[in-house]
């Protein structure tokens, strides 16, 4: 089962239950951080590539990425589990998709 959980700096993470195991699809601390600290790799990217997102847990990732790459960057997005999919899309990641003409 897919549920909303809240990580220490009190931000939204998605967690997931399997199996009678529970995994956290963020940081439980500071997610926005570890989310910004990935995405400097794509600041100013000069080289025109396709990066594709495997499984993109509640999108701050995903939003970090959007916000530091250029215009030479197509971002593809592939979620496997049909109840992720659908808790993100219900989430702020979708507003934020819409707001900024992403949501395609």
């Amino acid at each position: 089962s897919v549920s909303v959980e809240i990580a220490n700096n009190g931000s939204s993470i998605l967690a997931v239950e399997k199996d009678g195991y529970f995994t956290c699809m963020n940081s439980t601390y500071n997610p926005e951080m570890e989310a910004y600290k990935y995405a400097l790799q794509y600041d100013g990217l000069q080289n025109p590539m396709v990066y594709l997102i495997l499984g993109f847990g509640n999108g701050m990732a995903a939003r970090q990425i959007m916000k530091h790459a250029t215009d030479n960057l197509l971002i593809m997005f592939y979620e496997p589990s049909f109840s992720i999919f659908l808790t993100v899309l219900g989430s702020a990641f979708k507003k934020y998709l819409l707001e900024n003409g992403l949501y395609k």
